[in-house]
């Protein structure tokens, strides 16, 4: 009898109960029609899954595996799928997960699996079930070596397994099958990955849903793989034989019973302090709960982390399931933030705070040392350690808590801004889209639905929830000057905040402030120091300080996620997204009736920030969102050059426009937006006093007026007849020609402009997500393949996924029904 591992599992028997089970896990946690709708057929993923159990641990028919497990059993100890074990040299002999793939790749070859099938995911399964040895030597050469000198032997035992298990279909294989690698071991021509702005987003759909689906597939196999190798053999078998799997899935599964008895609690409690807010934000959670509405869209100051509380408290109410809840934030700052206030609003829970530099569990204020404490009510988390759950084999296992979890993605839109995680974030809420649209929530107060559209449309129509500050806030935009270090040379004054792109900006800016007067905040602190400061923010800015003196001086770390406030804010322009982010630190509670906001910037670097690398003639790649910046800063200067009073709700409003602008939804610019523009334009193009120059806008609006005689529509060449007549008493006539024939260039370029740098961003995201794939320390380098042709051909390759499609150890060709080649990118 041939074993699968130390509990004396016989293999064929292990191989159908994986099987059987992974297809379960898939039912249990995959709702089939949203599959069918991103376009993966439920059929072909189970058969495909089915095949994966099966095949997945036909490398265990090597005779030196089956001497190695016997040799564990004789000597009582554990079995180490790993080959980590001093009696198994892997530079000299493959894993049993290689060589199951390389048998799986004879079995392609042979037509021995259903025709419906994911191949990519199957293959990737297999040989993803357990993580990649590190190894001197080629696998390849290890594997082929290896088969040649015990192929008699593997035969056979699959000719055992085979009539154990006939479902396996592979005891009858040829004869010398190592040298016969046939058309699955080809090596591909050589892949071009240039695309465009139009074909970016397509073609990231595309990889997208290769990748879910291998991850779905690997997820499922390996689970599976963990619950039934944990049984005793007799225990196997009985499993195997009455089909109870639900109850093996029942017995991992995740659930909180102290969570929501304690949000219930806390809504109450908040219900009778504040009636108004209570239902406009209630109204909000409502909207959340239903399934066609994913994201929380809701101005500073709001209570977004209340209203996710809410709506998972009713999705709970809806189901009957006790969910625990995922917090998932993009920096470790929003995560101390989010944990700060879920302590004061959830005292009772238990919440564990895990980033990279800490693993803590909390409750009633008290820090547990309790390393037992596995299962919390709320889990506080990065992206990236999210990501490591999906990608690393030992943490693969989370992703089951993950799936049993209500999710929320915090302040999501700082995701866009890190390249490297925009896959993975969109991979992760995918996963729980496919289980039926519920249980995931993205808050923030700038949503960015231009990248909003790299997801199904449930995700870009937002649940609103209005202003409750009606504040009036003095809004200007203009340049400043810069001194030699990158810092902005104002003077913000007692009660102020100031907020600049760069850490180091902010702390020579601090320099130059009284150290008694002003907090400095940035990322260049330690983490003790920024702990003391982070203290010292929350007590002296918070809605109970609002009229303390004290200055506030950041870089970006400031600007999500901080429940402080300052009267007056000094805002570097930045991106849209983290633009406005940062007025939520300004009279953020609404505390008093007039505030004021200066958006400034570095003219001179901003247009830097414009020029754009081009790669491959295709692909363009800048840093982050700049290029955007750019425009963002050129739509906040023609607006607001001279000081303007809104609310903050009118603020967001500009936002949202600029964005209908980019994205192309409405590219036509109203007749009051034609003519304020065109004002800002002709201001900047004449030499003219004050005075002069409000006399000649005074008599532009009144012929405006007359012209429009309330149309809602007016050309570019009528506010140049406009600006005609209303210029001939100021300037002379070849001036004036010159200054009209420049606006009406200008206007005429706006917004194409505009929606260019929509493009590009878009574009440039994820071109640079490529990028930053093959530099981040995490991922594996680029690897370097030979094509037939003996020309090399560069691959990018992440633990076995790539950023366009995902598959193992070696590179396949296949072919499709119309025999054009299909390239699957691997290792070799």
């Amino acid at each position: 009898m041939l074993l699968a591992n130390t509990k004396q599992q016989p293999l064929e028997v292990h191989s159908e109960a994986i099987a059987e089970l992974a297809v379960c896990i898939r039912r249990h946690f995959f709702n089939p029609e949203f599959l069918e709708h991103f376009g993966i057929t439920p059929v072909y993923l189970d058969e495909t899954i089915y095949q994966s159990g099966l095949d997945h641990d036909i490398g265990k028919a090597a005779p030196t595996f089956q001497q190695y497990i016997q040799s564990k059993i004789k000597d009582n100890e554990n079995y180490e799928p790993s080959g980590e074990d001093t009696r198994f040299d892997i530079n000299q002999e493959p894993l049993h997960h290689e060589i199951s793939y390389w048998l799986a790749g004879h079995k392609i070859d042979s037509g021995l699996l259903p025709k419906n099938i994911y191949l990519e995911a199957y293959l990737y399964a297999i040989y993803w079930h357990h993580a990649k040895p590190d190894r001197d030597n080629d696998e390849q050469d290890i594997i082929r070596d290896y088969i040649r000198c015990n192929e008699k032997a593997i035969r056979e035992n699959l000719k055992q397994i085979g009539q154990e298990l006939p479902t396996l279909k592979l005891y009858s294989i040829p004869e010398h099958f190592a040298d016969k690698t046939g058309k699955v071991f080809k090596v591909t021509a050589e892949f071009n990955h240039s695309f465009d702005s139009e074909t970016a987003p397509e073609l990231f759909g595309s990889i997208q849903k290769r990748n879910i689906t291998n991850t779905i597939v690997r997820l499922c196999l390996v689970l599976a793989d963990r619950a039934i190798s944990a049984l005793s053999a007799d225990k196997l078998q009985s499993a195997l034989k009455q089909k109870d799997y639900q109850v093996i899935i029942e017995e991992h599964h995740w659930s909180s019973e102290n969570l929501y008895p304690a949000v219930d609690a806390y809504i109450n409690q908040s219900k009778t302090l504040d009636p108004i807010r209570h239902d406009l934000q209630s109204r909000a959670a409502e909207g959340l709960a239903r399934f066609d509405h994913i994201t929380c869209d809701g101005p500073p100051g709001v209570g977004k982390t209340r209203i996710a509380l809410m709506a998972s408290f009713l999705r709970q109410k809806q189901s009957d399931v006790s969910s625990p809840l995922i917090w998932i934030c993009p920096r470790v700052n929003v995560c101390e933030s989010i944990l700060n206030e879920l302590q004061n609003c959830l005292p009772d829970t238990l919440i564990h705070l895990k980033t990279g530099t800490s693993s803590t569990y909390i409750c009633n204020g008290e820090t547990l040392q309790d390393s037992e404490q596995s299962k919390a009510d709320i889990t506080i988390t990065t992206i990236d350690q999210m990501a490591k759950c999906l990608l690393s084999h030992p943490d693969l296992g989370e992703i089951s808590h993950y799936l049993s979890a209500s999710v929320v993605f915090d302040e999501f839109h700082e995701l866009f801004e890190q390249p490297v995680f925009t896959p993975i974030f969109h991979e992760l809420a995918m996963l729980k889209y496919l289980q039926g649209g519920r249980n995931i929530t993205f808050i923030s107060g700038t949503i960015n639905p231009l990248m909003l559209q790299l997801f199904p449309k449930e995700f870009s129509v937002p649940v609103k929830c209005p202003s409750f500050n009606s504040s009036t806030y003095h809004v200007v935009a203009s340049s400043c000057p810069f001194g030699e270090h990158g810092e902005p040379l104002i003077n913000i004054g007692d009660n102020a905040l100031q907020i600049t792109n760069y850490a180091k900006s902010a702390q020579i800016s601090t320099l130059h402030q009284k150290k008694n007067a002003v907090i400095p905040y940035h990322s260049l602190y330690t983490e003790r120091d920024r702990a003391s400061l982070f203290e010292k923010l929350m007590t002296q800015c918070n809605a109970e300080c609002t009229n303390h003196p004290v200055k506030v001086i950041s870089g970006p770390a400031a600007q999500a996620s901080l429940n402080i406030s300052r009267r007056n804010g000094f805002i570097e322009i930045a991106s849209p997204e983290s633009t406005l982010q940062r007025v939520g630190r300004t009279n953020r509670f609404g505390e008093h009736d007039k505030a004021s906001l200066m958006f400034f910037s570095d003219l001179e670097k901003i247009k830097n920030k414009k020029s754009l690398t081009k790669i491959n003639n295709k692909i363009f790649i800048q840093q982050g969102t700049e290029y955007l910046a750019g425009a963002f800063h050129e739509y906040l200067t023609l607006n607001f050059k001279h000081q303007v009073s809104l609310t903050i709700s009118e603020l967001a409003k500009h936002y949202y426009r600029f964005h209908d602008l980019i994205i192309g939804n409405d590219i036509y610019l109203s007749p009051l937006e034609l003519f304020s523009f065109s004002s800002a334009i002709v201001e900047d193009l004449l030499s003219m006093p004050e005075k002069k120059w409000q006399e000649a806008l005074s008599k532009a609006e009144k012929i405006m007026k007359e012209k429009l005689q309330e149309s809602d529509f007016i050309t570019i060449q009528q506010i140049q007849e406009i600006w005609k007549e209303s210029l001939s008493d100021f300037v002379q006539e070849s001036q004036r020609y010159e200054i009209i024939s420049n606006t009406g260039k200008e206007l005429s370029s706006l917004t194409q402009r505009w929606r260019r740098s929509g493009q590009l961003t878009m574009l440039a995201l994820l071109s640079k997500s490529q990028e930053a794939f093959q530099k981040n320390h995490c991922f594996e380098p680029l690897k370097k393949l030979t094509v037939n042709n003996g020309k090399t051909s560069t691959q990018l390759y992440l633990r076995g996924r790539s950023l366009y499609v995902t598959a193992p150890i070696l590179t396949l060709y296949l072919s499709d029904e119309n025999g054009c080649s299909l390239n699957l990118i691997t290792d070799s």
